[in-house]
């Protein structure tokens, strides 16, 4: 998994910035221990970060202005189930369900048809 374009991408988003940094300011994922080494991590003027909280579910973006005022944000993240199949879809659970009572369906009229099926069948 590329963290580092999640980081960008993360940071573009939440600061409104375009993501692109120079190539003497790209930085990897950087992580930390806790809010304090956040706040401290230093930045150049103009430039913006994610530092990832190594002991907790927690990011912080770490922006600094153009005269080197710095500002510290603290995020919580958590894993989320994505459900891949689009809404109003079946599973295939039913969709299973659903082809067994379609055969056995088309068996029932081919017995009507063909005469085998009577109405006490139907009562068992």
């Amino acid at each position: 998994m590329d963290y580092n374009a999640i980081a960008q991408s993360l940071l573009a988003g939440m600061t409104g910035s375009n993501g692109n940094m120079g190539a003497g300011n790209k930085r990897g994922v950087i992580t930390v221990a806790g809010l304090n080494e956040a706040r401290g991590f230093n930045l150049n003027p103009g430039e913006s970060i994610v530092l990832i909280d190594a002991n907790d579910d927690v990011f912080y973006i770490k922006e600094c202005d153009e005269i080197g005022k710095s500002t510290t944000r603290s995020f919580k993240y958590e894993e989320i189930e994505l459900d891949d199949a689009p809404a109003g879809a079946v599973s295939k659970k039913e969709f299973d369900k659903l082809s067994g009572d379609v055969k056995e369906l088309k068996t029932m009229i081919k017995e009507i048809a063909d005469g085998k099926h009577s109405a006490k069948q139907d009562a068992q």
